[in-house]
């Protein structure tokens, strides 16, 4: 009787950072408990629908790893030093990850490495942003991995890395986003797998970019309905030797040509039909 009851208040103590299975894994409903969970060497199971990190950015925060940064005119979470984390939804259901404001990035990792991210729903708005503001960004780091998530727009672009390596994109989705697709600088050893980019628009210039990255890979991906008027390449590659585009289906897709780079674009077993490409001086940047 007396280790039941103990075991009951030790569970009630812990209920707003809520440990389950092992010390190492928590159980998180709200934004609140998210923030305060996050660290190295931990899993975090999210058993809520949606969770508004927004709500967070004025609230006095205890947790040295995570703070709030206002990046063009809204806050942004940023998660710096970390290392062996993995944040997760259940399988098959992808709880949200929001942030409101529409020019800040939803999730910022730097400076870590073993990040893993699974299951999930991430965007922000509802207006849509302009100019600033994506939905997953990671500088100086690595061994990054996203599973089976959804990256929406509003998002000015699905992915930004800069100066990351071992990064691996797998059953994910990067769609509606009004920047662009993704932006890789100085990146090394990405793969995407499995895959799809959708109905993502361009502003400026390219859909994919990447910046002095090297062994670049694409495998079995849809890239479909992507660009408008103002979209120059689908692949924008500047300092890339070699991407791989293998096994993809690209159609449906809009732009002034596939690339600027063909000799560095390389395309095996992949499909690329039904595109419609508009002339230059269509694609110049809106006012």
């Amino acid at each position: 009787m007396k280790r039941t009851a103990f075991l009951l208040f030790l569970t009630i103590s812990c209920a707003g950072h809520r440990q389950t299975g092992t010390p190492s894994v928590y159980a998180v409903s709200t934004a609140a408990e998210f923030v305060a969970a996050l660290g190295s060497d931990r899993t975090i199971e999210l058993v809520g629908n949606v969770y508004f990190l927004s709500e967070m950015a004025d609230r006095v925060n205890p947790n040295k790893d995570v703070q709030f940064v206002r990046e063009y005119v809204d806050n942004e979470l940023h998660i710096s030093n970390v290392k062996n984390l993995v944040i997760r939804g259940k399988e098959g259901q992808r709880p949200m990850v929001l942030t409101e404001p529409e020019y800040g990035n939803v999730l910022v990792f730097e400076n870590s490495s073993g990040i893993t991210l699974e299951h999930l729903s991430m965007g922000h708005g509802p207006p849509r942003g302009f100019c600033s503001g994506g939905v997953l960004r990671f500088v100086n780091s690595h061994g990054i991995r996203v599973r089976d998530c959804l990256l929406f727009g509003s998002g000015t672009e699905g992915i930004a890395a800069e100066k990351c390596s071992a990064i691996e994109v797998l059953n994910s989705q990067i769609e509606r986003c009004t920047y662009n697709i993704l932006t890789l600088d100085e990146c090394r050893r990405v793969l995407f797998k499995k895959c799809s980019f959708s109905n993502n628009e361009s502003q400026v210039s390219g859909l994919i970019n990447l910046y002095d990255c090297d062994l670049v890979k694409f495998d079995g991906c849809k890239i479909e309905g992507n660009g408008n008027d103002y979209t120059r390449y689908l692949f924008e590659l500047h300092g890339a030797p070699i991407v791989q585009v293998d096994g993809c289906a690209i159609s449906g897709n809009t732009y002034f040509n596939l690339t600027n780079e063909p000799t560095a674009l390389h395309l095996q077993k992949s499909s690329v039909s039904g595109n419609m490409q508009h002339d230059e001086d269509c694609c110049d940047e809106p006012h």
